[in-house]
């Protein structure tokens, strides 16, 4: 009634046989109830599933992860304001370059969570025609670096489904051509600005060795921020000398790279 068979030991102690592990051979009809092995697969099998870990069966605690990828994304449309209304604009694709480097933390023994940092440069190019003749080029360079964890939320032999995160402290300069005829004005506008980032990556394991496919899509907030210069104006007619800064209103952004990404201990 317990679900075990009590048995005695060769050194006369007692010990204890799961019932479902015990096929019992009464030599009559009673055999037939049962199957020999009625389990799809032994669970008394204890053996390992191969392959084993490269180090088995001496167990590293540090695990890392290093990835490099190409990004890219639409751009959030804004411009200097100019005191001539634009006849055309051409806001270019964002794009750039991530990557991250990550440690497997000591308290996860199912080795899931990462912690470390990440990065992300990106350059991006608009042009723009006024009604005053003047033809604008506004070409942006976006430099970020920040915490970033990661935690695999869904795994099987080729594939892990990780979501991910951080804050990103950014350095935005957006350098400014405006020419009118021969005159060619150019100034650079800056500022420090700070990004939460939140997403999730797909990693296709091992398609060389100790190397996964990764693609991933992430997702940042921006808060309100303004970027200002100090450059002298050659053109006062160029800029506009009452609103003379490239304000961003709060808003989101997307990201989509793809690239790889190495596993070693």
């Amino acid at each position: 009634h317990s679900g075990f068979f009590e048995t005695v030991t060769r050194t006369g102690q007692s010990a204890f046989i799961k019932a479902d592990h015990v096929k019992i051979l009464y030599s009559d009809e009673r055999e037939k109830l049962t199957e020999i092995s009625p389990f799809e697969h032994d669970p008394t099998d204890y053996r390992l599933e191969e392959p084993l870990p490269p180090k088995y069966p001496i167990y590293n605690p540090d695990r890392y992860r290093m990835a490099l990828a190409y990004a890219f994304g639409p751009q959030r449309k804004v411009n200097y304001p100019y005191p001539s209304l634009i006849t055309s604009e051409d806001f270019k694709v964002r794009k750039g370059f991530y990557g991250h480097y990550i440690k497997k933390v000591y308290w996860d023994p199912y080795d899931r969570f990462y912690f470390g940092i990440f990065w992300f440069y990106f350059t991006s190019e608009t042009h723009f025609s006024l009604l005053s003749g003047t033809f604008a080029i506004e070409d942006q360079k976006i430099v970020s670096l920040g915490p970033y964890f990661s935690y695999d939320t869904f795994r099987i032999e080729k594939l892990t489904l990780s979501f991910a995160g951080g804050i990103t402290l950014n350095r935005h300069v957006m350098a400014i051509q405006a020419k009118q005829g021969t005159t060619l004005d150019q100034r650079k506008f800056s500022n420090w600005t700070v990004t939460p980032r939140i997403g999730s990556n797909l990693q296709i394991k091992k398609i060389f060795p100790n190397t996964d496919f990764l693609t991933g899509i992430e997702l940042q907030a921006a808060h309100p921020f303004r970027l200002t210069s100090s450059d002298q104006q050659l053109d006062r007619n160029n800029w506009n000398q009452e609103k003379d800064r490239v304000y961003f209103a709060p808003g989101t952004q997307f990201t989509v790279y793809m690239g790889i990404q190495s596993n070693y201990e």
